[in-house]
């Protein structure tokens, strides 16, 4: 059983506080009536909420209560881990809640989430509510963006407010941010009239022609075109090259480390393949990509070992001879120690493997992309980086790499919707949606064997007009991309256009919640 407490008008929180602790007796006599026992009360703090401070799951009361404990079993959830439980189990909670506000207080300092503010609702006269509920808050960090927040007091000011009126009656004049533009907000541009074409065909020339007579032990200078300019949007392919992979002696981690990073710099990966250390497959698989992709990327096959084939498939596959480079040289001097005291190179011979490791396709460069200057560079080979095999190794250099192919552009806000409900109960929902809104690509991902999630949809913007099929990507030369992109502000307005749309169509009672977090794993 539960005993109620009411407190009558004029009683102060702190007041409360101290009349339960000072009231805490035990029941049924034994020479202890009238004595106090220690009190704890349960909670339930979120360590995210902005009142939880430091606190732990058992936290002391503050300076201006009486002694208790607090006990917060649930401190680690999150505003969306509570809205998650709510609405999987189907428990009550305050009506106001559905009305767009986000964190109660009083009457007076209450309004709803600005955040919460549906697009272009202020001029529809249908069944498009002002505000969506509390459960569809996207950013978790605008929970109390409702709250009006305490002035000082300054005795020389009168405060006057509308009669009758309280900020809990009366919605903000204010919108959220992206409530503001209509669908006639962003221009819908059109895709470039100019056929478009691959970065890495304008590079189809020929190599510079030898100047050694076709002698195998050309020495290239150190002179090198640069083939990339830091502010165009690129598409890359990665190219795994190795039999260990294919046999599954070698699970291939790369792969994953390159989609994470490349996707953190804004730079699209488009192709992924395996080939095994034969360079006519690899030579195939080169020429195949500089079709679809800007920028290739490969993984293992550099060496001295007889199955290290990479450098020489890059070199056919680009039509360069293979020569002996002086960066390289002096490098393999540097690493391997074979200089003298006063730091100038030995006059013996490099070593057989050192001179194969030094063999390079004509005019390669040596791309020093890390801080640490005893880092060893990535090779470039035009549009192609290639990079080492070993995971670790990979990690590295892919992290660096990245970076310097980085568009300089900033990614559109992203957002996931957590739902309750099979994947094929809503394909005719996700299919109008991405008839309707082709610059936004749409995600949906099926849990089979979860308890509680059952789809998960996810929406992001893209970075130039897209098309209702799925493989929409274009390679735009420079100044068309520069043309016909969107910025950041157009992206995240046609995202919140879809994902209002996609939550008015959704079935009632099926989205469990909605963030700003695009992964597709739960804890």
């Amino acid at each position: 059983d539960l005993d109620m407490i009411a407190f009558g008008n004029g009683c102060k929180f702190s007041d409360g506080l101290q009349m339960l602790v000072e009231n805490n007796t035990p029941w049924g006599g034994g020479g202890t009536e009238g004595k106090s026992f220690p009190m704890a009360f349960v909670l339930g703090t979120r360590d995210s909420d902005p009142n939880a401070g430091s606190q732990g799951q058992f936290a002391p009361s503050s300076h201006y209560m009486p002694p208790f404990m607090r006990v917060n079993p649930v401190l680690k959830w999150t505003y969306g881990h509570v809205w998650h439980f709510l609405r999987l189990f189907e428990l009550p909670y305050c009506t106001l809640y559905d009305a767009g506000y986000t964190s109660l207080g009083t009457t007076k300092d209450t309004l709803p989430c600005p955040a919460l503010a549906v697009a272009g609702s202020a001029s529809s006269t249908g069944s498009i509510p002002k505000y969506w509920p509390a459960y569809m808050l996207r950013d978790w960090d605008q929970e109390r963006a409702g709250r009006i927040k305490k002035e000082k007091k300054d005795a020389n000011v009168v405060p006057s407010s509308p009669k009758g009126k309280t900020p809990l009656e009366q919605p903000p004049d204010t919108q959220s941010r992206f409530s503001e533009f209509s669908a006639n907000t962003v221009s819908e541009q059109a895709p470039p009239t100019t056929p478009a074409r691959s970065v890495a065909a304008s590079m189809a020339s020929s190599a510079p022609p030898s100047t050694s007579g076709g002698d195998e032990w050309e020495v290239a200078s150190n002179a090198s075109t640069d083939f990339l300019v830091s502010d165009t949007h690129r598409s890359v392919g990665l190219l795994v090259i190795g039999d260990e992979i294919l046999k599954g002696l070698t699970m291939d981690t790369n792969t994953n480390a390159a989609a994470g990073v490349l996707r953190e710099n804004n730079v699209l990966l488009k192709r992924v393949v395996t080939v095994s250390d034969d360079q006519e497959d690899i030579v195939k698989e080169i020429e195949r990509m500089q079709d679809e992709v800007d920028i290739i990327i490969t993984s293992g096959g550099v060496g001295p070992t007889h199955d290290d084939v990479t450098i020489k498939s890059v070199a056919a596959a680009l039509g360069c001879k293979m020569v002996l480079n002086e960066q390289m040289v002096d490098l393999l001097k540097e690493k391997m120690d074979n200089q003298g005291e006063d730091g100038e190179a030995k006059a013996n011979d490099l070593t057989e493997a050192q001179i194969k490791m030094a063999t390079l396709p004509f005019n390669s460069k040596l791309r020093y992309l890390s801080e640490d200057k005893n880092d060893w560079p990535i090779l470039q080979c035009q549009n192609l980086f290639i990079l080492p095999g070993v995971p670790k190794f990979f990690a590295e250099k892919i992290e660096s790499l990245a970076g310097y192919l980085s568009s300089q552009l900033e990614r559109s806000i992203t957002y996931r919707i957590v739902l309750s409900v099979d994947e094929p109960s809503i394909v005719n929902i996700l299919n109008a949606a991405v008839e309707n809104h082709p610059n936004v690509v749409f995600g949906s991902y099926p849990f089979v064997d979860h308890p509680d999630v059952k789809t998960v949809l996810t929406l992001e913007g893209r970075m130039v007009p897209g098309t209702k099929s799925r493989n929409s990507t274009v390679f735009l030369e420079r100044t068309i991309f520069a043309e016909t992109s969107f910025s950041k502000d157009q992206m995240d307005v046609h995202v919140q256009h879809a994902l209002d749309d996609l939550i008015k169509d959704l079935p009632k009672r099926s989205i469990l919640r909605v963030d700003n977090d695009d992964g597709l794993l739960f804890s």
